[in-house]
């Protein structure tokens, strides 16, 4: 009997239209619609056994590392972002501006793909835009 009700109840939320589908595909979310925080989705678009791929920030503590199917999802603020990204053993890095409030306007979600030949952003995790190649890391 309950597991009938449980399908309901599920079958209902998911056929709701007011009901956000992300909140029942990312339940490990805790978005606040109140504070309206920013979502910041990056996410390593590579083979997994391609070169590590790695990011130290100002919006998170210590290096973080990024894996291939993965992704990195979190609801932050909105003071600007920036990250360092190192690819492979460091031979690879590019300095990018995560977020930055006087680019990315009223967007409340900005998504990074990190691929073997560049950066590219999206707002929508549809249509993307290259914003940045793999520069040779000047320290080492």
């Amino acid at each position: 009997m309950r597991v009938s009700s449980a399908l309901v109840v599920l079958a209902v939320l998911w056929l709701n239209p007011f009901v956000n589908s992300e909140i029942l595909s990312e339940p490990d979310f805790k978005y606040d619609p109140i504070r309206k925080t920013l979502l910041i989705w990056m996410e390593k678009d590579m083979a997994e056994d391609a070169d590590r791929l790695s990011f130290t920030s100002n919006f998170e503590r210590g290096e973080v590392e990024l894996v291939a199917g993965e992704p990195y999802k979190k609801y932050k603020n909105y003071e600007p972002k920036k990250a360092s990204l190192r690819k492979g053993n460091g031979e690879f890095c590019v300095d990018l501006d995560v977020y930055d409030p006087k680019v990315e306007g009223d967007h409340k979600r900005i998504f990074w793909s990190m691929r073997r030949d560049a950066i590219y952003h999206s707002w929508d995790n549809e249509i993307w835009e290259k914003r940045s190649d793999w520069g040779n890391c000047s320290f080492q």
